[in-house]
């Protein structure tokens, strides 16, 4: 079994290939078994998550990307570590 640890998967990047569901599918008939699907900034904290919930398989996680650390916020620290108590 493969495991994807950082893929970004979104419904507009997808919808040509079939969306979100069909492309993991795919992912598991070529041999992986788990995705993490990855949020990089505020804006798809909500969206990744959502994602993990919906998908068996699929897990999320959240951050900034080293260059824009700088950008973070105190409330968007704060969201990451509530985040981080999630599930999946």
């Amino acid at each position: 079994m493969y495991i994807d640890v950082h893929c970004h998967l979104s419904e507009a990047e997808f919808s040509e290939v079939g969306g979100i569901a069909q492309t993991i599918q795919r992912a598991g008939e070529n041999g992986v078994g788990l995705m993490i699907v990855s949020g990089c900034e505020p804006a798809s904290f909500e969206q990744v998550k959502e994602i993990a919930e919906t998908h068996e398989g699929v897990y999320f996680c959240v951050g900034f990307h080293p260059s824009e650390a700088h950008k973070c916020t105190r409330g968007e620290l704060d969201k990451i570590r509530d985040l981080c108590a999630h599930e999946k």
